[in-house]
């Protein structure tokens, strides 16, 4: 009898063994797995952000000679909007050219704003906790600086 009970100890004994070394093998091989998970996920958010950006750089709203960052720069420094453009646009609203272009990449989950000279341009929505933010340089026409705005992007 006594054998038996020894027996059956160690048996118990030797399976919770294996069932913690397994857990132990389970968890250390997982959280690797989750950090690089989480860090693919963030840096393919940076690449779409960043190839916004470049858009926004480059690309021009239709029938304009000129990009969506140079118009905000007109908006900028001539503090009003909608601003006259021209023959083809009379009147560009600004703000709503540039928040449709970035409700095409991000829906609602956006916020971009530009300080100048007292004037504070806020477009999108409210900042959310653990967004994204991008700096974005602004060119200004007549007196070639530079203004920097912050584009804050986050997922649901």
């Amino acid at each position: 009898m006594k054998g038996q009970t020894n027996e059956i100890i160690n048996l118990t004994i030797l399976i919770i063994i294996i069932s913690v070394i397994f857990l132990i093998s389970y968890f250390i091989t997982l959280k690797p797995q989750r950090a690089t998970e989480e860090f693919l996920i963030k840096e393919n958010k940076y690449a779409l952000v960043s190839n916004v950006v470049n858009e926004f750089y480059y690309s021009k709203p239709l029938g304009a000679d000129i990009s969506y960052s140079q118009l905000l720069g007109y908006r900028i420094v001539l503090n009003k909007n909608p601003i006259y453009f021209g023959e083809i646009y009379f009147y560009v609203d600004v703000d709503q050219m540039i928040t449709d272009f970035f409700n095409k990449y991000f829906d609602d989950n956006w916020y971009f704003e530009v300080s100048y000279k007292n004037q504070d341009i806020i477009l999108g929505n409210k900042k959310q906790v653990g967004s994204q933010a991008i700096e974005i340089l602004i060119p200004l026409p007549k007196n070639n600086n530079i203004v920097k705005g912050y584009l804050h992007v986050w997922s649901n």
